[in-house]
């Protein structure tokens, strides 16, 4: 596949605009540490949305998840929800313990 170099360019420039996007958010996150330091809960959950979001552009963009076939998707959904439901069991297992 044979692209101009306008192309190429402005694919270029998307990239780096992520790229600064996530160089953003990751300040954001360490902002929110130094804000929320004594209370953990809100801090780590505001960290969390926005980790997943910074997974979220990076494997959109860099990892072209946004053009691939809906197999994929299935897949990485699939994934999600046994991560999800082991992260569960793993809970209740130490929540038994006590």
């Amino acid at each position: 596949m044979i692209e101009r170099a306008e192309d190429i360019r402005k694919r270029l420039k998307l990239y780096a605009g992520i790229f600064v996007a996530l160089l953003g958010l990751t300040g954001v996150t360490v902002g929110i540490f130094y804000l929320f330091h004594p209370s953990g809960t809100r801090a780590i959950f505001i960290a969390l949305l926005i980790s997943a979001t910074q997974a979220a552009l990076a494997g959109a963009y860099f990892m072209h998840l946004n053009s691939e076939k809906k197999l994929i998707y299935r897949v990485l959904l699939i994934t999600g929800l046994l991560f999800l439901v082991l992260m569960l069991l793993t809970l209740l297992a130490v929540n038994d313990q006590r």
